[in-house]
């Protein structure tokens, strides 16, 4: 009986054995399994945002579009045209950028680059001055047709300096203008008879003008035209001094041709006139040029003075559209196409100044 006895107690201690160490082994691999699990949550789970002083998270950090105050002459976006393809979705630094919010009324804005033909009309008034009254006591002249013409004040300033620059080349000639702002298009003396809608609908944007040369010869002033082989001289130097000033020879593509009224100007602002000058372009073909571009990815230029400009597109979207500028930037333009987008233009340095007449 003792003999069996002892027999049953070994069994028993041996079986308590194996348990105690069954029972280790299952602890020690859910430690190995829970410490496993919390390494790769950790992994996974995002940084913790920066916080300002005040404790609540900055901006940069929470990805939160900041708004601000669109700069002087800057439209911005509409929600209703049809956005064309722009590859503008690569990730943007949100540290680095302002985003303007561009509403519907914004995207209307008549702007240097607005695109106005027989299908996409002018959606704004145009913002347009009086060329006598605001031309008198400056010591600037114009000659005109009519007594009372308008234009948009920027395209002034840029055709007077022109007309000035022409008569300082060539002093028998100076510039006419025959039309500028109206809203009646059927006034404007460049249109097509075989089209519904004149061809220079341009002119109800204020941006817009036609002209001739004034020429003296002897005591008598007689009216010449720009495209007159006798002044084709002095029409190289108008357009490439124009170029310089934001002016160009404006052309209409118009079903695949490209027609054009030698008379009939477009003010498009620098550095823009310079590039469809020297690449003898419309500015439908500019702007198709410029949507290749997005703020990571931007178009460099040069204008006449030396003056550096980055140019890219951002299209507008449905629902909204946020234009992103970088910070700190001070010179820098938001302009409506009229299409489907706006042209972010800016400088990045200046012109070199001009070295003083020895």
């Amino acid at each position: 009986m003792n003999s069996k006895s002892g027999k049953s107690q070994r069994i028993r201690h041996n079986y308590t054995k194996i348990y105690l160490l069954t029972a280790a082994l299952v602890l020690i691999g859910g430690i190995v399994g829970g410490l496993l699990l919390l390494h790769f949550s950790n992994i996974q789970a995002p940084p913790p945002a920066a916080t300002t002083e005040d404790g609540t998270q900055s901006a940069a950090e929470t990805g939160e579009e900041t708004t601000a105050p669109a700069a002087t002459s800057q439209p911005a976006a509409s929600t209703t045209a049809a956005a064309e393809a722009s590859p503008t979705d690569e990730p943007i630094d949100t540290s680095k950028v302002v985003r303007f919010s561009m509403s519907d009324d914004d995207f209307k804005i008549l702007s240097p680059l607005s695109l106005i033909n027989l299908e996409h009309q002018a959606q704004a008034e145009a913002k347009t001055v009086d060329i006598k009254e605001t031309l008198a006591g400056t010591g600037k002249t114009l000659s005109q047709l009519e007594w009372s013409m308008f234009l948009n004040k920027d395209a002034l300033n840029a055709l007077v300096e022109l007309n000035a620059a022409l008569i300082g080349q060539y002093p028998n000639y100076q510039l006419l203008l025959l039309s500028g702002y109206t809203a009646d298009l059927n006034k404007t003396s460049c249109k097509s008879a075989d089209l519904e809608q004149p061809l220079c609908d341009e002119h109800i944007t204020g941006f817009a003008f036609d002209c001739r040369y004034a020429v003296k010869t002897g005591d008598k002033t007689v009216g010449v035209q720009i495209f007159a082989d006798e002044a084709k001289q002095q029409t190289a130097f108008l357009l490439a001094e124009g170029a310089k000033l934001g002016l160009i020879q404006s052309k209409a593509n118009l079903e695949g041709h490209v027609q054009n009224d030698l008379r009939h100007f477009r003010y498009v602002g620098t550095p823009h006139a310079q590039y469809i000058h020297e690449h003898k372009i419309t500015i439908e073909d500019y702007l198709n040029e410029i949507k290749k571009y997005n703020y990571n990815n931007r178009m460099t230029l040069t204008d006449a003075d030396g003056a550096a400009y980055e140019l890219y597109y951002v299209a507008v979207r449905a629902g909204g559209t946020e234009v992103p500028v970088p910070k700190d930037t001070e010179n820098y333009t938001i302009w409506s196409d009229n299409v489907g987008g706006y042209i972010v233009t800016i400088m990045t340095s200046p012109a070199a100044p001009a070295e003083p007449a020895e």
